[in-house]
């Protein structure tokens, strides 16, 4: 009997953003035949993880996260610990497909790029933050030109001062410097989403749109999916299956809900 898999994602109020994390999942149930593929979230909107693992057997949660932060590092394994035989794969970021998606998204609204500031949501955790510096490494070497991080929230080089450490190129298209992009490091629209888009307009910037649902993240998808390591047995759980979600919008619009802040989680 083939496992079922559970998309973990952070979870948004935006309706856009759940329409996308949707898509996503109807893609990969799409490229999976035959296979139960489930959603859910680790705050803001239900189903949570443990209750959408109800009822499974040896379920494959995938983390739909950026980096390894609190979300991925805490809340995924208390979720894999209630359910019989289910395990976790490590999260999205920063993988290589990962950054090949990002380049489609420069090249789509930069032919030529010749700096890109890399927004990502941001997360408490310093390990976390590190995984998104390597994501720009890796995307500096793909476009071939200058590539430096930043956080729309919590810790860490902020979207205006990545702004000014790129070098300004020698032309201007309509006053603004050319060539320059604000890449988003989201999966979908959401706050933060809008928050980036809104930074780089204050620049005279283009932004990308999130990663959303393209081919390289499908095939990281079910890689994840069918390569994770092997099962471990229940070890049971505390509260409800509904316990630990965030009533209202704190994890998702405040950025900064204590537990890691948005963790990269990508809306």
């Amino acid at each position: 009997m083939s496992r079922p898999v559970l998309l973990v994602a952070h979870g948004t109020a935006d309706p856009g953003g759940r329409a996308v994390l949707e898509s996503l999942r109807t893609a990969v149930a799409t490229r999976m035949t035959g296979r139960d593929v489930r959603l859910a979230f680790v705050d803001v909107i239900r189903p949570t993880p443990r209750e959408a693992l109800l009822g499974t057997t040896g379920a494959v949660l995938v983390p739909l996260f950026l980096a390894s932060g609190y979300h991925v590092s805490v809340d995924v394994p208390e979720a894999v610990a209630t359910a019989d035989g289910a395990f976790a794969s490590r999260a999205l970021g920063p993988d290589p497909l990962v950054v090949e998606a990002l380049s489609d998204r420069v090249h789509h609204v930069a032919p030529n790029p010749s700096g890109v500031v890399l927004a990502a949501a941001g997360s408490s955790r310093e390990a976390a933050r590190a995984e998104v510096t390597l994501a720009g490494e890796r995307l500096s070497a793909v476009l071939g030109c200058p590539v430096v991080s930043a956080f729309l929230g919590g810790s860490g080089t902020t979207v205006a001062e990545a702004v000014t450490a790129l070098p300004a190129p020698g032309r201007t298209w309509g006053g603004s410097p050319s060539g320059l992009v604000v890449a988003s490091y989201l999966l979908a629209p959401g706050f933060f989403q809008t928050r980036a888009s809104r930074l780089a307009a204050d620049h005279g910037l283009p932004c990308t749109e999130p990663i959303g649902v393209h081919p390289r993240l499908l095939d990281l998808i079910l890689q994840l999916a069918t390569t994770a390591p092997g099962p471990r047995r229940a070890q049971g759980g505390t509260g409800p299956p509904g316990a630990g979600l965030a009533r209202g919008r704190a994890g998702d619009e405040q950025h900064g809900n204590g537990r890691g802040s948005h963790d990269l989680g990508g809306s």
